[in-house]
């Protein structure tokens, strides 16, 4: 038997914490047979197989007899990630943004997977098969003599010393040390890593009176069996601005803890202005 076959792919691929990819597969060919076959689908296929007679478990081709085949297929494809330290001990950096950071104890793998257009041992394909692919870039899409394959790669492998790590989102109170803290605080920002263990983050502050700048790096160990959190500690600066007196600068320590992305910060502020200490006490979301 001889096959003469066209085939189309449409892929769509969403790249957002990792790769996800649908990717729809059409094959049409005209099997031809010199000496008779009998014909049938591949028991157990996921994929619609159609022909140009009536449909049947099989077709009995007499020598010379020809069937037009189409093959419809849908895969989808997502790359995956794993923690080479996990479960036991998580890098810090992987436990304070788990979803949208880089960290060199992060193994990512591609996907693929394939369509059958054909199978026997006694057909062969007669040209190449005519492919008439819209992929997303980011998919791969490669056809042979017998299958069409779809591949998503994984995001590269982080070598450096400096990776990115993400946003972080923060509230809580604030208020002087020797207070109830009374004020709510707001806080977003953005985290590196560096060697895996320390941290550099730049925010901006809210109090609901005055506005607040803020540069911070801090240590922090790994987390241990899910169970045990990263616990951190640092210092940084804060230059506030607009309220009730003019504007300053503070030296900040801090405090905290993670796991898996949520965590809190201790921050005591030391505001050599008014010879005070203030304290902000936040929860914090860094996926």
């Amino acid at each position: 038997m001889t096959v003469r076959a066209t085939v189309s792919a449409r892929c769509d691929a969403l790249v957002l914490t990792e790769t996800l990819a649908t990717g729809r597969v059409e094959a049409s060919y005209e099997l031809i047979t010199r000496v008779g076959a009998t014909v049938a689908p591949a028991v157990g296929s996921p994929d619609t197989v159609r022909s140009n007679r009536a449909a049947a478990a099989a077709h009995a081709l007499p020598p010379g007899g020809s069937l037009r085949v189409t093959v419809s297929a849908t895969r989808s494809l997502a790359t995956t990630t794993r923690c080479r330290g996990g479960p036991w001990v998580i890098s810090p950096a992987v436990v304070r943004h788990p979803f949208l950071g880089e960290s060199a104890d992060l193994g990512r793998q591609g996907d693929a997977a394939s369509v059958c257009l054909y199978l026997g041992e006694r057909v062969t394909l007669e040209g190449a098969i005519t492919l008439d692919t819209d992929s997303d870039p980011a998919v791969h899409v490669v056809a042979d003599s017998r299958q069409v394959t779809l591949s998503v790669a994984a995001r590269e492998d982080v070598t450096g010393p400096l990776c990115n790590g993400g946003p972080v989102f923060a509230f809580g109170l604030r208020g002087p040390i020797d207070q109830p803290l009374s004020r709510g605080v707001y806080r977003v920002g953005w985290e590196v890593s560096l060697f895996e263990y320390g941290f550099v983050q730049a925010a901006m502050e809210m109090d609901g009176e005055s506005l607040f700048e803020s540069l911070a790096v801090d240590v922090a160990t790994p987390e241990i069996a899910v169970m045990i959190p990263s616990l951190r500690l640092g210092v940084g600066l804060v230059a506030r601005q607009l309220g009730p007196r003019p504007a300053d600068f503070a030296l900040r320590l801090r405090v905290g803890a993670s796991m898996l992305p949520a965590g809190f910060d201790a921050d005591f502020d030391d505001w050599p202005a008014v010879s005070g200490w203030t304290l902000s006490f936040t929860g914090r979301i860094s996926p």
